[in-house]
């Protein structure tokens, strides 16, 4: 019997991209993307927090893996993108510089 490749059992990435480098993030998990001008900036004790983002009726810390990367927040935070993730019980707002139109589809 010939291999048959079943589509649903590959997954789709979107790449994120952070201080220039590219990062997937499984497309399941991701319930929308929205420009960072909406992002409402705030000085935290915790470097990774960014600002917050009402999503909904929910107000979000906007976390950046920037600082978690090795690398240094940007400076202006209203031309990058903030990426919703769901995932179960996680509800995480994520901050990027850019987000790649292509979608990658691995097996």
């Amino acid at each position: 019997m010939p291999l048959q490749h079943d589509i649903r059992e590959s997954t789709r990435y979107l790449t994120l991209i952070i201080s220039g480098n590219e990062y997937l993030i499984n497309m399941s998990w991701v319930e929308g993307i929205e420009r960072a001008e909406k992002l409402k900036p705030l000085h935290h004790d915790n470097p990774a927090i960014v600002g917050t983002y009402n999503v909904g009726s929910k107000i979000n810390n906007v976390y950046s893996l920037n600082r978690t990367l090795g690398c240094e927040n940007p400076q202006d935070l209203a031309s990058g993108r903030i990426i919703i993730v769901k995932k179960e019980e996680l509800n995480i707002a994520i901050y990027t510089d850019a987000v790649s139109v292509r979608i990658r589809r691995y097996s």
